[in-house]
């Protein structure tokens, strides 16, 4: 096996120094991803019956799928098509996965393969991350070799390769020197059967089966046919086959080299250092890469009082001009792979730094502790040999006040609690927290600060989490340091997921290309593309009814109701029973005359509804559509449904996904005690509530409880509509329903 080592210096995919990230603190924060994607078609040496040619590779990456996932959130990015990939990606830091699709993915071809490529990578806040995916044959591929002289023992020759869905054959000696089959192969299928058959010298028929097991993508398996002319067999000739097996096209072992990786010690570049007056301290910043760095320029208007210019390269300094800065507070030092290295002030922890040089470099305290009150730089700009550039730049802030208020992290606002955090810039503090208090109101709440230590000390870090807030209300708040009080900042708690369009005033009359007329669904767009909830009027369109509209005529609030009456849709008195009904998801298609049905829709899984509530007025009438067996008896009186479900499930329909899909015909049915079925709630009217509005409140109640993805509501005027029965004329409004937390 072929073993290709290559330095890709434009391909900066993981930085490599896995002490030196150890040793370093990052933050959470945002970086960015060049990706570059090839395709490769090397098939090691075959001879395939179609080369992929120019036009095939832009076919290929015009349809490519592309998708990048944070390892602990999913897909976070998805494009189609090579072209349509930004140069740069912003993401948040972290690890994450690029995978590439192209291509057909057929169950068996001779022609048509699917490549994939799949790149672990890391992001680094304030680095670029440079990741090239190489997209290699995914398929299964079979290749067939005959010995020489073969056919002076066999004629007729064939081999046909069995794919559970489907079959290719090689017919004949010169057809097996130029073709390679490509297969697909499933979770739950991991065999290939072949089978060789000819014609014997003796005029009798070969016919020789065997399978390949637990055959992988991205491997070749060549099945070499051989016989031996001594044999026993008929004949005197016995046949056999030798597999080889071996991965598609060539190995590579790259070496991905990032660009230079510049780092605070103990803080992170990317925040401006707010530092009190006089107590600055040392600051330490460390430049790690993986090869040489041959300049490292720093510029900042501090340099000019003694340097007679505002930067400088750092690695072509003489001793003189070394000896200057270092008299001026401002050191450094370039080490070796593997030499220890200083990585504190009294040198006591020193640690090698395997495998990366750096430069470790000193802004001392006699040169930061004599700065004024203001705001200062250093800007950072390292080169490698092989050309690559990082730059950063270290932000001080000297201020002489008490208290440094950072700004709130979004992940610490929720719907009733916000923490807020300070840092203390004085010593021997005996008071430190915040004030807070709604906005407009005039009187202030104090909350004491908690910190990680026992002082108070310069430096110190404290925070305050205020709980008990109002949903989606803005907060005014300020720091305390003793008898310091620091400016009034503002801040909102946020606003819970909510159903859309709860109270029904938007409608459309959206075009259905199925039925290939327009129908009326409970939505704002004109195209559709906002909806959220569905109804079964795509099926009883067929016969120009809707079983559900709005209602202008009796309302709760607003302009507009949600009116669902029972219906019988017919053509010459030809049709089905369809009851009025609404249903978070989507109709997907008519089965003849049955619907399959998408439920549910994604729903954040840290916000986890307590129950539905609304207003519904219900008319019903005996049922006249019976189904006995189902407990809808021909006379009684209808019932209506609500029911709200949070489900743990994933469906897929086509590209889109849901809690479940119902498919009425084969009575694939919601079933509300099912595994998937997390907390369920529901309401079932058994009577007329007169002509006013009837307020109901359906807790939800745990059945399985764990975690959920998705949120199930339906209701419908009839409950048995999914067995297509009820009483024809039964009516349900509903108005205003919204879930609550």
């Amino acid at each position: 096996m072929k073993k290709i080592r290559s330095l890709l210096a434009g391909f900066a995919v993981l930085a490599l120094f896995g002490s030196c990230a150890d040793d370093f603190q990052n933050n959470n924060g945002e970086g960015s991803l060049s990706l570059t994607t090839t395709i490769s078609d090397d098939m090691k040496g075959v001879i395939t019956s179609r080369a992929l040619s120019t036009e095939d590779e832009t076919a290929l990456k015009d349809g490519a799928i592309v998708w990048i996932s944070k390892k602990d959130k999913g897909v976070v990015r998805k494009y189609k098509g090579l072209a349509n990939v930004p140069e740069s990606i912003n993401l948040a830091s972290g690890s994450y996965i690029a995978e590439v699709w192209a291509g057909d993915s057929v169950p068996a071809s001779f022609t048509s393969k699917w490549f994939k490529a799949y790149v672990p990578f890391d992001v680094v806040k304030g680095q670029t991350t440079t990741v090239t995916a190489e997209c290699k044959i995914a398929n299964v591929a079979v290749a067939v070799k005959y010995p020489e002289g073969i056919e002076d023992l066999l004629s007729d020759i064939s081999l046909t390769v069995f794919h559970p869905d489907d079959q290719l054959t090689f017919n004949g000696l010169e057809d097996a020197k130029n073709k390679v089959a490509y297969f697909m192969m499933s979770g739950s299928n991991k065999d290939l059967r072949y089978t060789l058959t000819g014609k014997q010298i003796n005029d009798k028929v070969l016919n020789m089966s065997n399978t390949l097991r637990n055959v992988q993508s991205g491997f070749k398996y060549t099945l070499n046919i051989r016989y031996n002319p001594e044999g026993e067999d008929a004949g005197g000739v016995v046949f056999d086959v030798l597999v080889e097996e071996e991965p598609i096209g060539e190995e590579h072992n790259f070496e991905f080299i990032a660009a230079p990786i510049i780092q605070g010690y103990g803080f992170d570049l990317e925040d401006v250092q707010i530092v009190p007056l006089g107590k600055v301290g040392r600051k330490v910043v460390h430049i790690s890469s993986a090869v040489s760095v041959v300049n490292a320029v720093i510029t900042s208007e501090l340099f000019v009082p003694f340097l007679d210019n505002d930067d400088v390269d750092i690695t072509r300094v003489s001793d003189d001009v070394r000896n200057l800065m270092a008299s001026h507070g401002f050191s450094f030092k370039y080490h070796d792979p593997n030499e220890a290295l200083e990585d504190d002030n009294d040198g006591s922890s020193d640690q090698p730094f395997d495998g990366a040089t750096l430069l470790h470099i000193n802004f001392e305290a006699s040169m930061l502790d004599a700065l004024e009150e203001g705001e200062y730089s250093f800007e950072i700009t390292a080169t490698d040999e092989n050309g690559k550039t990082s730059s950063r730049t270290l932000s001080l802030r000297v201020t002489n006040a008490a208290a440094d208020v950072m700004p709130v992290e979004e992940a610490e606002i929720t719907y009733d609690a916000i923490t807020l955090r300070a840092c203390v810039l004085k010593d021997d503090a005996e008071k430190i927290g915040f004030n807070w208090r709604k906005l407009g109101d005039t009187e202030w709440n104090y909350a004491e600060g908690v910190v990680d230590s026992r002082s108070y000390g310069a430096g110190t870090n404290f925070h305050v989490t205020l709980t008990g807030l109002e949903e989606f209300t803005s907060y005014e708040y300020q720091a305390v340091v003793d008898d310091y009080l620091d400016e009034v900042l503002m801040v909102a708690t946020k606003s819970h997921t909510y159903l859309p369009n709860g109270g029904f005033e938007d409608w459309q009359n959206v075009y259905d290309s199925a039925l290939k007329k327009n129908v009326l669904v409970p939505c704002a767009k004109s195209d559709g593309s906002d909806l959220f909830w569905d109804s079964g009027n795509h099926g009883s369109q067929k016969t120009s009814v809707n079983v559900t509209e709005y209602d202008e005529s009796f309302v709760h609030s607003g302009k507009r109701s949600l009116k669902m009456e029972s219906k019988f849709p017919s053509i010459i008195g030809i049709g089905k029973f369809a009851a009025g009904n609404i249903f978070i998801g989507k109709y997907l298609e008519t089965d003849g005359t049955d619907g399959v049905l998408g439920w549910g829709r994604s729903w954040p899984s840290n916000e986890r509804p307590k129950g539905l509530k609304g207003f519904v007025r219900y008319k019903p009438v005996p049922i006249d559509k019976a189904k006995p067996d189902k407990g809808y008896v021909e006379g009684e009186m209808d019932r209506g449904l609500i029911k709200i479900a949070l489900v743990n499930n994933d469906v897929s329909y086509g590209t889109e996904h849901y809690g479940f899909i119902v498919k009425t015909k084969s009575e694939t049915l919601f079933q509300d005690e099912a595994s998937y079925v997390v907390a369920l709630g529901k309401k079932v009217l058994t009577e007329d509530t007169g002509d006013g509005w009837l307020e109901f409140d359906i807790p939800l109640e745990d059945v399985h409880p764990g975690t959920f993805n998705r949120i199930v509501i339906v209701a419908s005027s009839s409950m048995g509509g999914d067995y297509f029965a009820g009483g024809v004329g039964s009516t349900m409004w509903l108005d205003d329903i919204q879930v609550y937390y």
